[in-house]
């Protein structure tokens, strides 16, 4: 539980798809976002993969989420995209239900969408769409 005077603890995860791009934009952004919303950004993941490469052969997305599964004090998960976290709407839940339970969403995304399992918004309901 987070006291008062205690700030929101995130870590962070980016991914790029080719070798030609590189993570410091994303990086960048969840800094700002955290720095933005008062929050303590503990340590980003990032790493050069391609997406078609399943979850569990994702060297830095297995190191975050062992990471975040240690650290009881970790309250979110930030991603630049949802779409960083997995290959379709299975995956990305998949990995929901790795990150923390608590008074706070386990995923906030710096767009404003934040991924709840109790709780869906209207932009979410269109991402989690069946076609996926």
């Amino acid at each position: 539980m987070i006291m008062n005077n205690e700030k929101i603890q995130m870590v962070g995860y980016c991914r790029v798809s080719t070798a030609t791009q590189n993570t410091e934009r994303q990086v960048a952004e969840l800094e700002e976002y955290a720095k933005r919303n008062n929050v303590k950004l503990m340590r980003v993941f990032a790493e050069q993969i391609s997406g078609a490469v399943k979850n569990e052969n994702r060297p830095e997305l297995s190191a975050m989420v062992n990471y975040v599964i240690s650290k009881p004090n970790v309250h979110k998960v930030i991603v630049w995209e949802l779409s960083r976290l997995g290959r379709n709407t299975l995956e990305v839940l998949k990995m929901a239900i790795c990150f923390p339970r608590g008074p706070y969403p386990p995923l906030c995304i710096p767009g404003g969408l934040t991924y709840s399992p109790a709780r869906r918004t209207a932009r979410e309901k269109t991402y989690f769409s069946p076609q996926d």
